[in-house]
């Protein structure tokens, strides 16, 4: 209802719903999934965020229930991708996965290669 009525100072007063227009893009019903690259090795991570990785388990998180990702030898370990987003590292004499936080903290993630 505030968007409707109250006026919003850096609208110059004037309520949001003034501002409001719908998207021109259109929105797919579906978004495909992405494919492990060529080099990568694919897991699919089961419904417990877990992958199998040369015998053992690492957990990546519940989020990426059933999807494929990609494994390839990093320089700082097992690099874990989605398509051509690294996403994680495995840390092979730790046991440790190290996530790439998501947003502006992971340029790498919005640069594919």
């Amino acid at each position: 209802m505030d968007n409707f009525e109250r006026p919003h100072e850096a609208l110059g007063m004037a309520p949001p719903s003034s501002r409001y227009r719908p998207s021109e893009r259109a929105f797919p019903e579906r978004v495909e999934p992405l494919e492990p690259c060529a080099a990568d090795t694919p897991r699919r991570v089961t419904e417990r965020g877990r992958i199998r990785w040369k015998g053992r388990r690492w957990y990546l998180g519940a989020a990426w229930d059933q999807e494929v990702i990609g494994l390839r030898d990093g320089p700082n370990g097992v690099e874990v991708r989605y398509g051509p987003y690294l996403i994680g590292v495995l840390d092979e004499p730790t046991g440790s996965v190290r996530l790439v936080p998501l947003g502006r903290c992971a340029p790498s993630l919005h640069q594919p290669r």
